[in-house]
């Protein structure tokens, strides 16, 4: 069900730091999307914080660092072009009714972002960072997606859903 992910063995150009993370939208794929080609990016903008020895930290941070991102007009645009190129499927209803008549269908070619109801999408996200050298790994996950690790043929949670309940 992910509609993106990152999957870098030598994150930052270091073979002993790779990166691994699962994007899942909520609302459209577009957020997913987006962390797809900007989530690495956004990390290494605060690699100082691993040097420190913050990575639980660095990880959470980069989780709000995306949806500041996401908030600013950029972002908003990246956003409205992602959905512009590939909108939602329609419900199934108005695939009977028929097709929008072509001067609706310029309408909403022509819709802006602040029409498109781009601050009700986003995504689940997933993220392993590992440091070979070290034998460690952390992870960090936002929303209800799961990460597990089989060992001695049994699953082993590294993460826990966000779930209202929780």
């Amino acid at each position: 069900m992910e509609d993106s992910h990152v999957a870098n063995a030598k994150f930052m150009g270091d073979e002993q730091k790779s990166l691994f993370g699962v994007f899942d939208g909520h609302g459209g794929r577009e957020v997913a999307v987006f962390c797809q080609n900007h989530y690495e990016d956004i990390l290494e903008k605060d690699k100082k914080m691993i040097d420190s020895g913050e990575h639980k930290e660095w990880l959470r941070k980069s989780f709000l660092n995306v949806d500041d991102e996401l908030r600013e007009e950029k972002g908003q645009n990246e956003l409205g072009d992602l959905r512009r190129q590939k909108p939602p499927k329609k419900p199934a209803i108005l695939n009977i009714l028929g097709e929008a008549t072509g001067k609706q269908k310029q309408q909403q070619e022509e819709q802006q972002n602040s029409e498109m109801m781009l601050d009700s999408i986003g995504c689940t996200s997933n993220v392993i960072y590992i440091e070979h050298d070290k034998k460690k790994m952390w992870v960090a996950n936002a929303g209800d997606s799961r990460c597990t690790m089989g060992r001695d043929r049994k699953a082993k949670e590294l993460s826990f859903d966000h779930k209202p309940e929780n």
